[in-house]
């Protein structure tokens, strides 16, 4: 029963205080769009794994007579892209508490082999994407210029993470063979960052932004290669603010 009355009290304080915000035009929203520098150290071990593993199978098909029709080697998963919403409530003048969630995907790294003894064509193709979603808030503080406004914000999220992975191997007319695999992981994480806003209009503004995100290694179950992922790293992003 005191459980309950303190979440009822809890809520109401919060519904409370939003309004008052709101009412008081103290309320903005922002969607930030950008690139995000990722870390993904294990994952680039089992990718470079793979690039030796072409390799070798070029050279010991060659050597038995076969001829290699194409290669192309997977590339490093070391950027990304993140889409990120806040709602942001003004404590005070300089203060302000943002409730964040966004969405953060690697480049997609693909590669393989196709090699041929001239009556049949062996064909090998490897793929790997990473991506999160995230979820949180950020404390900011807010310092001014004539031109502009800056704020120095750090938060703490919970990111949801998740690997896609997948082979497929084809020899002559035969169906393919797919190996495919997609397992997740999730933990709490902890960034930093400095923006800097310019106004357009009236309650319009763009702003830009440069940060660190540190995840560490969120530990994943179920893949035959791959045991975590590390999206910690630069963030540079984009950004248009309405206040309502």
């Amino acid at each position: 029963m005191k459980r309950h009355l303190v979440i009822g009290f809890l809520a109401i304080l919060v519904v409370g205080g939003v309004s008052s915000a709101y009412a008081q035009g103290r309320i903005h929203l922002g969607v930030r769009v950008g690139l995000a520098n990722l870390v993904m150290a294990e994952l680039n071990d089992t990718i470079a794994m793979i690039n030796d593993d072409i390799e070798w199978h070029l050279e010991h098909e060659e050597l038995s007579g076969m001829d290699a029709i194409s290669s192309d080697e997977l590339e490093e998963i070391r950027w990304g892209t993140s889409i990120e919403g806040y709602l942001g409530i003004d404590i005070t003048d300089t203060v302000a508490l943002r409730l964040i969630g966004g969405y953060l995907v690697s480049r997609e790294s693909s590669g393989g082999f196709s090699t041929t003894d001239g009556t049949a064509e062996a064909t090998a193709t490897h793929t790997f994407r990473a991506s999160c979603y995230f979820g949180g808030v950020e404390p900011v503080v807010r310092f001014d210029s004539e031109k502009a406004s800056g704020w120095l914000g750090a938060g703490v999220a919970y990111y949801s993470a998740t690997l896609i992975s997948e082979s497929i191997y084809e020899l002559g007319g035969l169906p393919a063979e797919t190996e495919s695999s997609m397992v997740v992981g999730g933990k709490l994480g902890y960034h930093g960052f400095l923006e800097e806003r310019f106004t357009l209009a009236d309650g319009v503004s763009v702003q830009v932004s440069i940060g660190y995100r540190s995840t560490g290694k969120i530990e994943l179950e179920g893949h035959p290669h791959v045991d975590s992922l590390d999206f910690s790293g630069m963030c540079y992003l984009g950004c248009i603010v309405l206040l309502i």
